[in-house]
């Protein structure tokens, strides 16, 4: 069996993951800026994405099970793409294997800190939103000043802003 299919995917999960790595970048710039309705669209289309590499990745899985069984590497292991570069003899279908996993490598090392970068914009967001909500649905009297808990006057109890008369 030639190694061409699995080069195929290779390529395509790089194209992927490419795309994926522009969109997390885009998504950066969108989260600062607080555009909610483009950052439902790229969320979206990431896990568009997502899903086909999965699908590419599943591929990928079954070509190198085929590879390498014809090269009678036991069934009972999960193959990995370095157990086939080992296997592969033909010195230009080798150097292209590596070359296809190094940029597949490099390209997952640059999207893990876009993404941890993302992450952490999101949990900031959130912990405004959470903050703001608590603020306008606390009782006023909370942080003002301090009653003994036998003093306290029932009318406000449980009150956020949102509730109290006017």
């Amino acid at each position: 069996m030639s190694v061409q299919p699995m080069l195929q995917r290779l390529e395509e999960m790089a194209d992927l993951h490419r795309r994926l790595l522009a969109l997390g970048r885009r998504k950066t710039r969108v989260l600062v800026d607080g555009l909610v309705d483009e950052l439902a669209e790229i969320t979206a289309e990431e896990n568009r994405l997502v899903g086909r590499i999965t699908v590419v990745e599943r591929d990928l899985f079954q070509h190198a099970e085929q590879f390498l069984s014809e090269k009678g590497f036991p069934h009972d292991a999960s193959p990995t793409l370095t157990d086939v570069i080992k296997l592969v003899f033909d010195p230009r279908e080798r150097g292209a294997l590596q070359s296809a996993r190094a940029e597949l490598l490099k390209l997952l090392g640059e999207l893990r800190p876009v993404n941890e970068l993302n992450r952490n914009l999101i949990e900031q967001s959130l912990a405004f939103v959470r903050h703001s909500i608590d603020t306008m649905t606390a009782s006023p009297e909370d942080d003002m000043l301090y009653r003994h808990p036998d003093q306290q006057d029932q009318r406000y109890l449980g009150r956020g802003l949102f509730d109290a008369r006017a």
